[in-house]
């Protein structure tokens, strides 16, 4: 096990690059239009799993992802976890907890939003894929992991409306 730096893209592209490769060149590369959107010390070992436009759970560890260089654009998580076609990760989660203080908030295109218990996607064994977490009779726009100490989520549409979500 070891500290290494990860990059998440809007694209979907991580890097897992140690520290020490890190002092050597610290300017990211990312593909043109790409951009940060998630940057964590993490250990090798932490699990990661990521929610998918096309309302699946994938499941996987650090260490399943190679290292990289800060001058390479890193790994295609679509690719890397044999994502379905034109299936796209809409949120990721390091070292997940899996309990009963905390939940989960879908928000879908029509308006509606459910908080489903974090504790309901808890697995046993080493399950890589989970079909149907959530709805997908309305496109997902948002995904909200709420812990027990958590402040509240303030979210705002496009018109300008808001809710307050304790």
């Amino acid at each position: 096990d070891y500290v290494a730096r990860l990059f998440y893209t809007k694209d979907g592209y991580l890097k897992k690059i140690t520290q020490q490769s890190l002092r050597g060149n610290s300017e990211q590369k990312f593909k043109e239009d790409d951009e940060l959107v998630f940057e964590a010390d993490v250990n090798n070992k932490d699990e990661v799993i990521f929610f998918t436009n096309k309302a699946q759970l994938y499941f996987a560890k650090i260490s399943d992802f190679e290292l990289s260089k800060a001058s390479e654009m890193g790994v295609y998580v679509p690719k890397k976890l044999n994502f379905e076609a034109n299936e796209k990760p809409v949120f990721m989660k390091i070292g997940p907890n899996f309990d009963e203080n905390q939940n989960i908030i879908f928000m879908f295109e029509n308006g509606k939003a459910v908080r489903v218990p974090a504790s309901q996607y808890a697995t046993q064994g080493a399950r890589k894929k989970l079909k149907k977490a959530f709805t997908d009779t309305s496109p997902i726009v948002g995904i909200v992991w709420e812990g027990k100490d958590d402040e509240p989520v303030l979210i705002i549409n496009s018109e300008s409306k808001a809710i307050l979500i304790r």
